[in-house]
């Protein structure tokens, strides 16, 4: 990494990181680790630097999850409870978080 620069500034380079470097950003694989992190981020990076690249994808995001597991009715769940009440909030919750990510953002519409 010697030399890169991370541009805090993008949801999604953030999240490139913390799947493949975990341990830069979190202890562990961690779903709930993952959704504290991503809920500190958004609140100091946004007061910070006033503007996060693909930030509102989060929201979207919890729509594409909630459809994905076929929830019918509204729910107050987010996308980590949702993915936490199917796979748990360790590692496979981790896992899947990034998985549906991935599948998310090939769909995504900017």
């Amino acid at each position: 990494m010697k030399g890169q620069t991370i541009d805090i500034r993008d949801l999604d380079v953030i999240l490139y990181y913390i799947e493949n470097k975990t341990g830069l950003f979190l202890l562990r694989r961690d779903l709930e680790l993952l959704y504290s992190f991503l809920s500190a981020y958004k609140l100091i990076a946004l007061s910070d630097v006033g503007y996060i690249k693909n930030i509102d994808k989060l929201e979207d995001f919890y729509e594409f999850v909630h459809k994905k597991f076929d929830l019918k009715d509204i729910n107050s769940m987010s996308w980590f409870g949702t993915i936490q009440a199917e796979y748990g909030s360790g590692k496979e919750g981790f896992d899947k978080f990034f998985e549906l990510y991935k599948e998310f953002n090939l769909q995504y519409k900017k």
